[in-house]
């Protein structure tokens, strides 16, 4: 009965994760903005309308033929009179597109409604026609949206789901000494499945931030966002990749805790060397992870103690258990 108690809690605790997730993207779909060949005579500018809140406008460009001065990509309110004519100086975000180039930039707005219209804007103010090719899109930014707690529950409910997950790692901790003798089949499998888990998620985080930031600039957690606009994962239930993505990402990593969690509790680092460093990992890639966050955006603490409420329990745990460990020889 406390086994079935335990895994309800599991999956409930997981799907108020996934929800939270998505439903932080429900009126916040992503969408291509530019994607071809255009050709602007002096003067011409040509609009895209988007409805945005906290998302990353990310875009790439070449120029078909010698490049010139005066080629704008300009954010401008929607209701402003004449937009598609306003001063670089007037607009919300302006980049002047002088070269073969890239773009990776957030839109934070806004707090106080659940998105604005704006408009993107490409236009000619130099004196020859222009002939460019952009790819232009805006991808919701589900970290800047956490870092910045610009929607209801931002902060509370990962922090409920990361106590639930500390908690769990920490009672398993405490009681290792009720559960020494349990099957090592079924402590041998958690730890497979927590080890399989942690390397999914670490290595799809760093690859896909990795190829972000050499793609569109900036580091690898805001280019996690960015390459979205270019891997063809699907857009969930409301639009949002990002949103279904991470969804994914955090899935795996809480699984892969509570997987942990149920290995040492069935006395795992007693048999098997790598139990505990194991548990190190997750800890230390929980607060690095959590710190790059805070850092990339603009120093905010919140990701930072969010990582500190999910790595302190694991950290601790492991320390407990490696004073444990040492009062029997462990295996292979």
């Amino acid at each position: 009965m406390r086994r079935r108690r335990r895994r309800a809690g599991w999956v409930a605790g997981a799907l108020v994760a996934a929800l939270w997730v998505a439903q932080g993207a429900s009126a916040h779909p992503d969408a291509m903005l530019f994607d071809g060949a255009l050709r602007l005579a002096p003067g011409e500018a040509v609009a895209r309308p988007m409805a945005l809140h906290f998302h990353r406008l990310v875009a790439r460009w070449t120029f078909d033929g010698p490049a010139a001065d005066g080629l704008w990509l300009l954010v401008v309110p929607a209701e402003a009179v004449g937009a598609t004519g306003s001063a670089p100086e007037d607009a919300w975000f302006a980049a002047p597109l002088t070269g073969d180039g890239r773009l990776s930039h957030l839109i934070d707005c806004c707090r106080d409604v659940a998105y604005r219209h704006l408009l993107l804007v490409l236009r000619n103010d130099g004196p020859a026609p222009v002939d460019v090719v952009l790819r232009a899109w805006a991808v919701h930014d589900d970290f800047a949206v956490v870092s910045a707690r610009a929607e209801a529950g931002a902060l509370e409910v990962p922090l409920a789901l990361f106590i639930l997950v500390g908690a769990a790692a920490l009672t398993a901790a405490v009681r290792d000494r009720r559960r020494r003798d349990a099957g090592a089949a079924a402590r041998g499998w958690a730890l497979t499945v927590s080890a399989v888990l942690f390397a999914v998620a670490t290595v799809t985080a760093a690859t896909l931030g990795l190829a972000g930031a050499l793609r569109y600039g900036g580091g690898p957690v805001d280019g996690m966002i960015a390459v979205l606009a270019d891997v063809p994962v699907p857009g969930g239930l409301f639009g949002s990749r990002a949103a279904f993505l991470l969804a994914l990402l955090l899935l795996a990593w809480v699984a892969s805790i509570g997987a942990w969690s149920v290995a040492i509790g069935r006395g795992a680092h007693r048999s098997s060397r790598w139990a505990l460093p194991l548990g190190a990992a997750l800890a230390v890639v929980s607060l690095a992870g959590a710190v790059a966050m805070g850092w990339t955006y603009g120093g905010s603490s919140v990701p930072g103690a969010l990582g500190v409420v999910l790595a302190a329990p694991l950290a601790l745990s492991v320390g407990l258990l490696r004073g444990s460990a040492a009062k029997k020889p462990s295996g292979s």
